[in-house]
Formats: C-alpha cells, sequence, structure tokens
C-alpha cells in the first residue's frame, strides 16, 4: 500500500517534514518513503491511500496506562466518603473487578486510544480478586482492537503478601505465553515502595530476570511513599528500587513527582525512563513531577495519561501548561515538550519491542495515523512542536494504522465494534459499582 499526497513528519534521528510525501507499506512495516511522485513512478501497480495533504505521522504512543480505569470515571460517592483520595476509589474497584469487566474495560480504553491516535500502550493491570490469566483479558481485548501494547500486572502486598507473588507469578506466565506475539510486550509491574516487602521484591526481580523482562513501577507518587520508605528502610522510593536490583535500561517509572535529585541521578545512570503524568498530577493535587530538572540530569522522560483516556495530543498540552504555571514559563517549552511526547516515548517503545517504532523511516513498524489539522501558518521542522502542543489536537486524527494494518479510517473504526462494547461496558460498570 502507498499512502500518498501527504505532510510526512518522519521524526527519528532524521527529522524532517516532506511535502507532498508517500510512504510504503509492505504488511507490517514502512519499505519506502520520499515524494508521492517518486513513489508512484517506482510502484505503479501499488494500491494507493490518498490522504489529502494530511498530516502522516507516527502513532502516539502512551508510556504509562490503567486500561481498567473508564469504569472509575462518574462514579459518586457518598458524603461520609469524600475524604478518599483517587487511589482509594481505584483500589476498591480494582478489588471488585472480575473478567469480564477486565476485558470490556480495557475494549473501551482502546476505542478512544484508536480514536486519539495512539497505536502503543504500556499498561499497567490490577485485579487482586481476579489475578491468574488477567493478562489474557486485557491482552485479547488489546489484540481484537489491533492495538500494541506492552502489559504488567501491578504486584502489591496491598491484600496479602500470598496476593503479591500471585501478582508475580501472573506476570512471569503471561511473559512467557506471548513470546512471538508481534503486537504484545510484558514487563514486571510494581506497585509503590509503601506496598512492597522486601521479600516480593526479591521474588519479582528473581522472576524478571528468568522471564527476561524490565520492569513497570510506581516511583514516588506521593509523599506518603517517601515518608513510609525513608521510615521503614532509611531510602527514598527510587534509592531502595535501585539497592533491591529494579532499576535498569527496561525500567518505567512512572510518576516521580516526589524524586530528589540524587534520585533522578540514580534513575539517570541506570538508564531507566522517568514517565510524566501531568493531567493525573493535576487531578490529585500533587501538582507536577519536577520534569525540567529531570532533563538538566540527563535523566529520560516520557509521557503517559495514567488514568485519564490515552490522548497525548492533550497530555502534551496539560505538561506543556502545568509547568508554566510553577512560575517558569520557559522551563518545558513546546520543543521540549515535544522531545518528550514522541522522541523520547518512541525510543522507550523501540527498547521494549526490539524494533524502530514512533518514526517514519524505511524498516520501521508501520504504526502511522493521519491528522487532518487544517494549520493556519505553515508548518516546518522548527515550528512542528508548537503546532503540535498549541493547535492540533486528537480530534484531527482521521485514520489509524497499527502494523500497517488500518484500524479508524475517515473517523470510523473498522475492528471493533464501538457502540456494541460501549453498551456492554456501561452494563458491567453498573453492576460493578453497585458491587463496591
Amino acid at each position: 500500500m502507498l499512502v500518498v499526497n501527504g505532510a510526512l513528519v518522519t521524526l527519528g534521528e532524521d527529522k524532517r517534514i516532506i511535502a507532498d510525501g508517500a510512504l510504503r507499506i509492505e504488511e507490517m512495516r514502512i519499505m519506502d518513503l520520499g515524494s508521492s511522485a517518486e513513489l508512484r513512478a517506482r510502484y505503479p501497480e501499488e494500491l494507493c491511500l490518498d490522504v489529502e495533504g494530511m498530516l502522516v505521522m507516527p502513532g502516539m504512543i502512551c508510556a504509562h496506562t490503567h486500561l481498567d480505569a473508564p469504569f472509575a470515571r462518574g462514579l459518586k460517592r457518598s458524603q461520609a466518603e469524600k475524604t478518599q483520595t483517587t487511589r482509594d476509589l481505584r483500589w476498591e474497584l480494582d478489588v471488585a473487578l472480575g473478567y469480564e469487566d477486565i476485558r470490556y474495560s480495557t475494549l473501551a480504553s482502546c476505542i478512544t486510544a484508536i480514536r486519539h491516535g495512539t497505536t502503543t500502550l504500556f499498561g499497567q493491570h490490577s485485579s487482586p480478586r481476579a489475578v491468574p490469566y488477567s493478562l489474557d483479558a486485557v491482552a485479547e481485548a488489546t489484540l481484537q482492537a489491533g492495538l500494541r501494547a506492552c502489559l504488567s500486572y501491578e504486584v502489591s502486598d496491598h491484600l496479602s503478601v500470598a496476593n503479591g507473588r500471585q501478582g508475580i507469578e501472573e506476570n512471569a506466565r503471561f511473559a512467557k505465553r506471548i513470546k512471538g506475539e508481534p503486537l504484545l510486550a510484558a514487563s514486571m509491574g510494581l506497585q509503590a515502595s509503601v506496598t512492597l516487602s522486601d521479600g516480593t521484591l526479591s521474588a519479582a526481580v528473581g522472576a524478571a530476570a528468568l522471564s527476561n523482562v524490565g520492569f513497570h513501577v510506581h516511583v514516588a507518587a506521593d509523599s506518603a511513599d517517601v515518608r513510609d520508605c525513608l521510615a521503614r528502610y532509611g531510602l527514598r522510593p527510587a534509592e531502595r528500587f535501585r539497592k533491591r536490583g529494579v532499576l535498569g535500561p527496561r525500567t518505567i517509572a512512572a510518576d516521580c513527582v516526589y524524586i530528589s535529585p540524587a534520585e533522578t541521578d540514580l534513575l539517570r545512570e541506570a538508564k531507566a525512563w522517568a514517565v510524566h503524568n501531568p493531567r493525573a498530577n493535576a487531578s490529585e493535587g500533587t501538582g507536577p513531577a519536577p520534569v525540567p530538572e529531570m532533563l538538566k540530569h540527563g535523566l529520560r522522560v516520557c509521557l503517559g495519561s495514567d488514568i485519564f483516556p490515552s490522548n497525548m495530543f492533550h497530555e502534551m498540552q496539560a505538561a506543556y501548561l502545568l509547568h508554566k504555571q510553577r512560575g517558569a514559563p520557559n522551563a518545558l517549552p513546546d520543543d521540549g515538550m515535544a522531545q518528550i511526547a514522541l522522541q523520547n516515548n518512541g525510543a522507550l517503545a523501540s527498547r521494549i519491542y526490539r524494533d524502530k517504532l514512533g518514526e517514519l523511516t524505511a524498516g520501521a513498524l508501520a504504526d502511522v495515523i493521519l491528522v487532518a489539522y487544517p494549520g493556519p501558518a505553515p508548518i516546518t521542522e522548527d515550528n512542528l512542536a508548537s503546532h503540535l502542543v498549541s493547535g492540533a489536537d486528537a480530534f484531527h486524527v482521521d485514520t489509524t494504522i497499527v502494523g500497517g494494518r488500518v484500524l479508524m479510517r475517515h473517523g470510523s473504526l473498522l475492528t471493533i465494534d464501538e457502540e456494541a462494547i460501549t453498551a456492554r461496558a456501561r452494563e458491567l460498570g453498573r453492576l460493578l459499582w453497585a458491587r463496591l
């Protein structure tokens, strides 16, 4: 298939915009790119997809999300329970989840991801009363939708130590099960330090080594986690995780709101990836993670959505504005935001999948979105970031392609039945709420 007559935003090492550009997709990969005239001449018999001047971009990547989050949206608590935090509520919902709930909440998340042009999801899952094979329920939904997903079960001793060990076993089982599946990857998921004993951490590290996977862990999301870690171990969370062997080049450290400069250096030295979740930070009232400081220390920072829909356009905009509110208007400029959301997220996905993602180059996996953004000003390599942060939005996404497969065209979903899924998810959500 030839995608022709678009403005190609290549990203990758050789970042450029190819006006009236085209790319050739064969099976799961981009095989060639250049001008529309060149590729039409080179492949005269190829089926053409005319994108009529749209931006042709790599698919968006969400570096941290919870795919069961839709069932928490709209839930009203009684007056006596309004002192609960979002995390308290999420825990109650997680405990109540059954396997059909897991499947349909994931499908609901996949609908919004496809519509928002997000093609790769790094998902953490938790369902303490339904641990065995829970990641299969998540994976079946992402595969049905056609999305790429790196999945992990969120290990925690919150319910019991035995339940934490179940989570470790589920991560190890899933990592073995998905070998050879091109759309899936696995990590060893970990909750915050406060919920993890040394024994559970040691068991998780051993299982991750045997399974040859990295970690997806919450680090210093709130001040209580830091206080607990200092009181019990004399270490801050990232220091404890470093001592226990959790940090490494395949470690995704989500949140990092209360991280210290010394911890930032530990993450950088371990070649780990920090993930900023700006809308979730604002929702929790914690204030944003110290992203500008992390970047100054040379730490690789990525962008996630946490409990919010995987709309990376909105996350870019939220991060850009949130850091201006800290009294430093130029602390995180638009090009820095684009570096985090596009370049760094792409580099993380490429590291985990051991393949080229997040770029339009020959040989890269064909995860592509078409964005019908009617930019009122010229779009160049120099001002692209400004357009993406302050102009383009998810509602401009016209077409979503993953691994050469078209999941959405002209706003119509092609792989899943949005109406039927939404109807069943609403019914399951009502039943779930009644169990709380």
